[in-house]
């Protein structure tokens, strides 16, 4: 009686059993990107997957994978694979959702993208493939004289550690004591990130950042590069009858909206300085030609990065990045995050930032940045040559190996 229902169902078993025979090499393929993409599978299909996943190393889609599941078992017969594919299109059936796998880590969701540079935080150490990358993103903090680098009236103390050693970010220790670096705090926390249109490469931009980065404030940067068709567009058609120039503030917090960089360095330290509107701004973010003239140099050292757009996936969710202006590593990080137009949310952590513990106390005792967290993924990595293969495989647009006619 449900015969018309059942046929098409019927119809996709026999000819992935065909299919099955025919190319016995589908039992042999990654069951990383299985995992990763969250698909449904029992305990025992993941583990009769990973005993066959050698021999292939080509990714699949996760609608090829979810049935590709259906042939993990070579005792498969004819008669249980009407009831596999219903129970696989049936994620409500808990003896096959996700949760009997138990949770997937971080580092198991990244082998799915078989990153080669290393993720483990190294100290002091440049990866070969970015080493150019590393001295050449060096000079705009020499030309700035470290400008953003450190936290507001940045100070150093020594102090007696408390209980466990280690328990939180310090410079440096030496049996019961270490040597503390502090700033001076905000006289209003930021609830929400202030929104940044900006994108690399422009002077104007950079002082804005490095504002931003002395207050160890959180900021949404809106990457707009040259030729970009994401952000950038979005503030050329909401004030079309004015001339548009960036970098363009929004502050969720208070309304306020505005461009000029000058205007919005003065207005952060005037919301957000621990004085109010009696904060002085800092020597290097004071408006005049010193200023205009070391962001300008700042920015010849790295010409044209992070510039112009290329073409990429709009992640649902904004990126996490700690990261802080000065940092070389941060800044080819970044660099790429705006050619691909990829919104992100910095948290700010220069020297003396409070945000320094936080991410020592999440990270389980490690500090490093760039450090990269992916909502979108539930993954989180550290080491700027591995956030740039991260970035490039998960979101670039490869271009296409086969020319248009």
């Amino acid at each position: 009686e449900n015969m018309t229902t059942s046929m098409p169902l019927i119809h996709c078993s026999l000819f992935l059993l065909i299919t099955n025979q025919i190319f016995p090499c589908v039992h042999s393929f990654p069951t990383s990107n299985i995992i990763s993409k969250k698909s449904h599978c029992t305990l025992q299909q993941r583990r009769t997957l990973e005993s066959s996943s050698s021999t292939c190393t080509s990714s699949y889609e996760p609608s090829y994978a979810r049935t590709r599941l259906l042939f993990a078992s070579n005792n498969k017969q004819e008669s249980n694979i009407l009831q596999d594919l219903t129970s696989i299109f049936t994620p409500n059936d808990k003896t096959q959702t996700e949760e009997n796998l138990g949770p997937m880590t971080s580092e198991e969701k990244l082998k799915a993208f078989n990153i080669r540079a290393s993720m483990e935080p190294k100290p002091f150490s440049v990866a070969p493939e970015v080493a150019l990358d590393i001295i050449s993103a060096s000079f705009p903090a020499i030309f700035r004289l470290g400008c953003g680098a450190f936290g507001h009236n940045y100070k150093l103390s020594v102090e007696r550690m408390d209980g466990v050693p280690n328990k939180s970010y310090n410079l440096a220790s030496f049996q019961t004591w270490q040597i503390r670096e502090s700033s001076d705090g905000t006289n209003f926390i930021n609830k929400l990130p202030i929104v940044l249109y900006e994108f690399e490469g422009c002077p104007f931009c950079r002082k804005v950042r490095e504002a931003a980065s002395i207050l160890s404030l959180d900021v949404t940067y809106m990457p707009c590069p040259q030729n970009g068709r994401r952000h950038r567009r979005d503030i050329q058609e909401k004030y079309a009858d004015r001339k548009v120039t960036f970098p363009f503030m929004r502050d969720p917090n208070t309304g306020v909206e505005m461009f000029e960089s000058d205007d919005i360095i003065r207005y952060l330290f005037t919301c957000y300085g621990s004085d109010g509107p009696n904060t002085e701004l800092p020597f290097m973010l004071r408006p005049g030609a010193t200023t205009t003239l070391t962001a300008g140099l700042a920015s010849l050292s790295r010409i044209g990065r992070g510039a112009k757009a290329l073409p990429s996936t709009e992640p649902p969710l904004p990126l996490i990045l700690w990261s802080y202006e000065g940092s070389p590593f941060c800044k080819i990080v970044r660099e790429y995050l705006s050619e691909l137009e990829l919104p992100h949310t910095q948290i700010s952590c220069p020297r003396g930032s409070s945000n320094r513990d936080k991410m020592f106390q999440m990270t389980g005792g490690k500090f490093q940045v760039p450090y990269l967290q992916d909502p979108n993924e539930g993954v989180a990595l550290f080491e700027s040559a591995a956030i740039l293969e991260y970035l490039d495989k998960k979101y670039r647009i490869q271009p296409s190996p086969v020319d248009y006619i």
